[in-house]
């Protein structure tokens, strides 16, 4: 677990992008199963609904292109799990104080 409490935001870093599309592109298997994880930490750094709305929908498309890219390479596309899930109390999960010292205002800044 890296601890990051990045959530959607990850997907800004186009490095992370790439190594995730690896996983998907390279060699001739890709996963059977994905699980996609959400929690506290994918509200972490939008300070809206609607930029948050973005963010969810740059994601979205982003994992449209890449499962559009592994049907045109003839192969199944994975299971999908969304699994959620919300700490009890907040105060009991110490990332919640770590990730809203960065709050991020917009999109910008996404590496295409």
């Amino acid at each position: 677990m890296s601890m990051n409490y990045l959530g959607l935001h990850s997907l800004r870093n186009r490095g992370f992008r790439q190594l995730i599309r690896s996983y998907f592109m390279s060699g001739d298997r890709v996963p059977d199963v994905m699980v996609l994880n959400s929690r506290l930490h994918d509200g972490c750094y939008w300070t809206s609904v609607r930029i948050y709305a973005q963010a969810a929908d740059f994601a979205a498309q982003f994992w449209s292109g890449v499962m559009d890219k592994v049907r045109a390479r003839g192969h199944a596309v994975p299971r999908v799990f969304y699994r959620t899930q919300m700490p009890q109390v907040i105060s009991r999960d110490p990332g919640w104080y770590r990730c809203r010292e960065k709050p991020r205002d917009s999109l910008h800044g996404i590496e295409r």
